[in-house]
């Protein structure tokens, strides 16, 4: 198997008994989950996905293994799993994961004069989980909607900001 997301038309694989087939995945990587092979912790991250198992300490530490342990077996999709990490980092609140995560995306995407929107929102992303909410806000209202002033995403983003903040008028 590899570690391919499948694409919107395309059909995902999923477990009849997910919770089972998972416990038997870990089981299978040893209690302290070292015992996995490259592919075995890709296979693991898959299912997770492909089954919609929200699972972030999980996909914490096994995609922080394969990124730490085995770079050179996900290849160009070493930043994909990063940013999948910077996720799961943040829902699991673990900050000093999810920043180095931002600052090695950073330095891969984050050098042209025009930046990345999609690295963009996940700064955004960061600052809000940290609580810093006019940074967050600046991002949101000086990067992404100056691209595109209506962009739903931003909106709803900013709202949340303001919402963070205390400003139940501002979210309105």
């Amino acid at each position: 198997k590899t570690s391919r997301i499948p694409g919107p038309m395309e059909p995902v694989e999923r477990s009849a008994n997910p919770d089972k087939e998972l416990k038997e995945r870990l089981e299978a990587l040893g209690p302290d989950g070292k015992k996995g092979s490259p592919t075995e912790i890709k296979e693991l991250l898959d299912f997770l996905q492909n089954n919609q198992m929200r699972k972030p300490l999980l996909v914490v530490k096994y995609g922080k293994r394969l990124i730490d342990n085995y770079p050179g077996t996900l290849g160009d999709d070493v930043w994909e799993m990063r940013e999948k990490v910077l996720i799961a980092a943040l829902d699991a609140d673990e900050k000093k994961t999810a920043e180095q995560m931002l600052q090695e995306l950073d330095r891969q995407f984050g050098r042209s004069t025009k930046p990345s929107l999609r690295l963009e929102r996940l700064r955004a992303t960061y600052h809000e989980a940290c609580g810093n909410w006019q940074s967050a806000e600046n991002i949101y209202k000086n990067v992404i909607m100056r691209e595109d002033t209506v962009n739903p995403h931003a909106i709803r983003r900013i709202a949340c900001c303001y919402k963070g903040q205390g400003n139940m008028e501002g979210a309105v």
